[in-house]
């Protein structure tokens, strides 16, 4: 996986390797967006949703 180039590694961040539709896309808005505050926290929402997906498995 190549590195972000937005900051520090992303060690708190799931990979994304097992991303359904949702968090792909939530995890693409998240890299993309150049805003600091909105970019943090569609970061929040996609490891609350990867954390809630994971724990229905």
């Amino acid at each position: 996986m190549s590195g972000g180039g937005s900051g520090g590694p992303d060690r708190s961040r799931p990979s994304g390797e097992d991303d359904d539709i949702v968090a792909r896309r939530l995890r693409r808005a998240a890299e993309q967006e150049t805003d600091p505050e909105l970019k943090e926290k569609l970061w929040k929402e996609y490891t609350e949703y990867k954390r809630n997906v994971q724990g229905k498995s």
